[in-house]
């Protein structure tokens, strides 16, 4: 439950709210030939060839965003995190679309609509890993803004952030919506630093 949540971390500014997306974790790999996408699976499949042991590449499923180029204000490469979700926001359909051919993945979004990316952190800057760099998540979070409005596409978007008193009536909402939840990250948190977010379902984790 949500009152297993220490009252700290609702009521302290340096603790802010995002939307916990029911969707697949990807990797944006943004090149000068454009984007490359992988799930954050490795393939255990002997038959794939190439891509056995490797993480799932996924960036011909894509074609509305696969052709976006690196922008010219970045000089080497970047990776974006972020959680794909199909139009009709819901979790089968987005691992379907995902875990198809990319005819049949294309197929699909056709019907519906093409997914959407909520990104939510920066793995790599330039060629240097942000896990190893002093950037903070609000660092991180406007180099994002700065290159997703560079790329300019309606499927790319920097996941939604909430601050202050408004993040237990956040969560309350997004329960009561049948959504997943909420994560409560610190501003100043290191990429893969784990005691700088909590995952907010049912009960903290």
């Amino acid at each position: 439950d949500f009152l297993d949540v220490p009252d700290g971390l609702w009521r302290d500014p340096q603790w802010i709210a995002e939307r916990k997306f029911d969707g697949t974790r990807v990797k944006l790999h943004l090149e000068t030939w454009g984007m490359g996408i992988d799930t954050r699976r490795i393939c255990d499949d002997v038959r794939k060839g190439d891509q056995f042991g490797r993480y799932m590449d996924r960036t011909d499923n894509f074609p509305h965003v696969n052709k976006l180029c690196r922008p010219p204000s970045l000089t080497g490469a970047t990776i974006l995190d972020a959680e794909v979700l199909a139009q009709d926001g819901k979790c089968r359909t987005t691992t379907s679309i995902v875990g198809s051919l990319p005819d049949e993945a294309i197929a699909k979004q056709e019907k519906i609509g093409f997914a959407t990316f909520h990104v939510f952190d920066l793995v790599m800057l330039n060629g240097v890993l942000t896990s190893e760099s002093d950037m903070s998540l609000m660092d991180r979070r406007r180099v994002i803004a700065q290159i997703l409005n560079d790329l300019d596409s309606p499927h790319l978007v920097l996941t939604e952030q909430v601050t202050n008193d408004a993040k237990l009536a956040f969560y309350r909402s997004e329960i009561d919506a049948g959504r997943e939840g909420i994560m409560l990250k610190h501003v100043g948190g290191r990429y893969g630093d784990e005691k700088a977010w909590v995952k907010c379902k049912c009960s903290l984790e």
